[in-house]
């Protein structure tokens, strides 16, 4: 398994949709995406990167000299990973969050179990948590 960061060009059409120009060699059904950065403008080109996942027989189709498909290591992956997939809060139990909030709202004061529910870094509790941080190892044999 290969990882790559490809360089994908954005227009902006004129009534507003964005297109999403990804380099000839790129084949979708080959890799496996993992994470995209934000759009930067760079030289007046609109443009975003992504990391990936190839199989080691697909690594030349898409490297076939092209200049927006670059081969990482693993470190810069994790790091590129890191700074483009950051932890988002999720509710797991909807009802039990709910139940709470309207707990608080009433100014019932909160037990241990229902306080840990809210604690997004317990994740012994089926209330809110962080999603999981980026890490490469997670998707590389």
């Amino acid at each position: 398994m290969k990882i790559l960061k490809i360089k994908i060009k954005l227009i902006k059409q004129p009534n507003g949709i964005v297109s999403y120009n990804y380099p000839l060699s790129y084949d979708a059904s080959k890799i496996n995406i993992l994470a995209y950065s934000d759009s930067v403008i760079i030289n007046e080109e609109i443009i975003a990167y992504c990391i990936g996942i190839v199989n080691d027989k697909y690594i030349n189709n898409f490297l076939n000299n092209n200049e927006d498909v670059v081969e990482i290591s693993s470190q810069e992956a994790d790091a590129l990973g890191k700074v483009w997939r950051l932890p988002v809060l999720k509710i797991l139990n909807e009802k039990l969050v709910v139940f709470i909030v309207n707990k608080i709202k009433q100014n019932i004061p909160l037990d241990k179990k229902e306080k840990e529910a809210l604690d997004p870094n317990n994740y012994n509790t089926l209330g809110l948590n962080y999603s999981k941080n980026f890490n490469i190892n997670d998707y590389i044999f």
